[in-house]
């Protein structure tokens, strides 16, 4: 676009007879090019789609962390914290491979032996009880860590539209798992299916490892060593209670779409600062920004300095079966997507460009794209405060749905840019959608009404009648 082609980067002659100094040179200047290539781009994408975006970078000499704010709003700041979602379970995953290294525990182990004494002790309840005797029987820790449990995930609309009928409620670990559909999608072991209900259980198995008494005391920065700490002070696990009580919460806008007729849609974007941000809990409940999570994966995968041996991690991706994510590929923790990000040069392998890491996405924020670019030897992550763009101005307000991605990919093209790493064709990580279409009428609501059994339909038929 334009505004690309515009991006301000630093001209480095790097002369022959003076090599080594222009070597050191141009490392020096490597994250000064990164905020001049991607900071008008963070800023041109929050213009259009009218979110707010935190963005992270790491490699060997240090992190780049760079904020762009919607031009309405309250802004971000530096400090300001996001949900990002299931970014949670590559730190759970790290533990309990630690764990493993540790010998405190064998990834052959049967989950029942961890999961069940912490499950029994407060709720009454194990594996066996929820999925029968013969699950319990060969359902192993690793067949959790790998998303090979063949156990279904939680119904994300029931809960969402839950969620919405009751604003400012936590929804518990044990509710999910005794909603959740106890059909295994595979039988244990034999596929790749995505559920975070694993990671709810590796949640309880942790709590027994660490000997705690309730679910809700485990502190899910354990993973780390003591000096390591100071290097996430952006990031902290929710408990029970509202986003609001931790410290420079964004405010997260969950959009409520109802059609008025074939060619205009209400939305309500309501702000879910005051909502749970217990997310699942251990599948789900990371609050951190774009800089933590991109030093997270640094540290995780390519400095090697939360746990010694990586290969497990990465050594057998396997394609998910969900029908949702055709383009997924799990291993233990960590996820590759197949996102259309293309390289300008066809000669470059597209794999020069995947991201070893973990999307997380919030019913109000979202880091579709974080992880770990094993061979330029750097790690991306960009997170919003909506999940996906609240632009009503658009002449086709469906092209909302284009921001997480779409923008992803023109940073992480910048980014590219600025490390001399292959040029990104972003075209197809926009939505197909024609540039006119269904137009908007939106309102933005500060909190939530707090009144249960009052249903998404009634508030919205209220807000017409009152506008």
């Amino acid at each position: 676009s334009a505004s690309l082609e515009t991006m301000i980067g630093l001209l480095f002659i790097i002369l022959g007879s003076q090599m080594c100094v222009s070597v050191n040179l141009d490392s020096e200047g490597k994250h000064i090019r990164i905020r001049s290539m991607v900071q008008p781009v963070l800023d041109h994408y929050s213009a259009i789609f009218n979110s707010s975006l935190s963005f992270g970078y790491a490699d060997s000499l240090g992190r780049v962390s760079l904020i762009s704010n919607s031009p309405h709003g309250k802004p971000i700041t530096e400090d300001t914290v996001i949900p990002l979602g299931s970014i949670a379970k590559s730190w759970i995953m790290a533990w309990i491979l630690k764990k493993a290294e540790a010998g405190e525990l064998h990834l052959k182990d049967l989950a029942s032996k961890l999961v069940d004494p912490t499950m029994k002790r407060l709720n009454g309840t194990t594996i066996a009880d929820l999925w029968g005797e013969d699950v319990a029987a060969i359902l192993t820790v690793d067949d959790l860590v790998s998303m090979r449990s063949g156990f279904q995930d939680y119904n994300d609309t029931y809960w969402s539209a839950w969620n919405i009928d009751h604003p400012g409620m936590d929804i518990l670990p044990f509710d999910y798992l005794h909603r959740v559909d106890k059909k295994l999608a595979c039988p244990v072991g034999t596929c790749a299916w995505y559920s975070s209900i694993n990671y709810m259980l590796l949640g309880f198995a942790l709590v027994e490892l660490e000997g705690l008494d309730r679910w809700d005391d485990l502190d899910q920065l354990g993973v780390l060593s003591p000096e390591d700490r100071n290097r996430y002070g952006h990031t902290s696990f929710a408990g029970k209670g509202p986003c609001s009580k931790t410290p420079h919460m964004a405010h997260q806008f969950l959009a409520k779409i109802f059609m008025i007729n074939p060619k205009t849609e209400y939305r309500l974007y309501e702000d879910i600062i005051d909502d749970s941000c217990l997310n699942g809990w251990t599948c789900g409940n990371i609050i951190s920004t774009g800089g933590d999570a991109a030093q997270f994966f640094y540290d995780l995968l390519l400095d090697k300095r939360i746990i010694n041996d990586t290969t497990p991690m990465i050594d057998h991706f396997e394609k998910i079966q969900n029908p949702w994510c055709p383009v997924c590929y799990y291993s233990r923790g960590l996820i590759r997507i197949i996102y259309p990000f293309f390289p300008v040069d066809p000669s470059v392998p597209a794999e020069d460009l995947y991201l070893t890491g973990h999307p997380g996405i919030d019913w109000g924020s979202s880091a579709p794209v974080c992880g770990a670019n094993l061979k330029h030897g750097f790690t991306f992550c960009l997170a919003f405060t909506a999940a996906a763009g609240m632009n009503c101005s658009l002449p086709n307000v469906n092209r909302n749905e284009g921001m997480t991605i779409g923008s992803s990919c023109y940073a992480y093209d910048a980014v590219m840019k600025a490390v001399g790493g292959p040029r990104i064709n972003c075209t197809y990580a926009m939505p197909p959608v024609p540039l006119e279409g269904p137009k908007a009428e939106c309102q933005w609501k500060r909190g939530r009404s707090g009144v249960q059994g009052f249903s998404l339909r009634d508030e919205i038929r209220q807000l017409l009648q009152q506008s």
